[in-house]
């Protein structure tokens, strides 16, 4: 009779394993943030290096400026390079009209107190005669304006609209 019960018996059916698909809720969740974050890191990156393309070149440019034999086209080229880059920075309007003492203001105003460039180097390049002490001067003090001001964050941006504003 024993033999009989147990013949009946089928063998064991283990259950189907597991899929992936279709996957749970999470995971979509998951891959869109990842997908987000990698988007906010390819902009933010992309910004960084645009921000501190025009700094890269002016460095460049000052290695250039710096082996001009003559000190009144050292000191033009200077005060050239630095409106160039300041025309990267902020708009056109702000520091095409800027010469002379205010285009010093307006440099000053945005270095820290232990980077300004000396009021009357800045006016050399509209005089007719500089030497080429003052001229070497000028070189040094605008690498280091170059090296530690530039890339202007939003507040320097904001302080030179305003200063503009005011003074124009």
């Amino acid at each position: 009779m024993q033999n009989n019960i147990l013949s009946q018996l089928k063998d064991i059916q283990t259950p189907e394993p597991i899929g992936w698909w279709p996957i749970a809720w999470g995971w979509y969740v998951l891959a869109i943030v990842l997908i987000v974050l990698m988007i906010i890191a390819y902009i933010a990156i992309k910004n960084y290096i645009q921000v501190r393309k025009a700094k890269k070149a002016a460095i460049k440019a000052l290695n250039e400026i710096s082996n001009e034999p003559n000190p009144n086209q050292m000191v033009r080229k200077l005060n050239d390079l630095l409106k160039r880059v300041m025309l990267a920075y902020l708009p056109r309007s702000t520091t095409a009209k800027l010469s002379g003492e205010k285009w010093a203001e307006l440099l000053n105003l945005l270095a820290k107190p232990a980077h300004k460039i000396d009021t009357e180097l800045l006016t050399l390049a509209y005089k007719p005669k500089c030497n080429s002490q003052k001229a070497d001067l000028y070189l040094l003090q605008s690498t280091v304006w170059l090296k530690e001001t530039l890339p202007l964050n939003k507040k320097q941006k904001q302080l030179a609209l305003n200063w503009v504003k005011e003074v124009l």
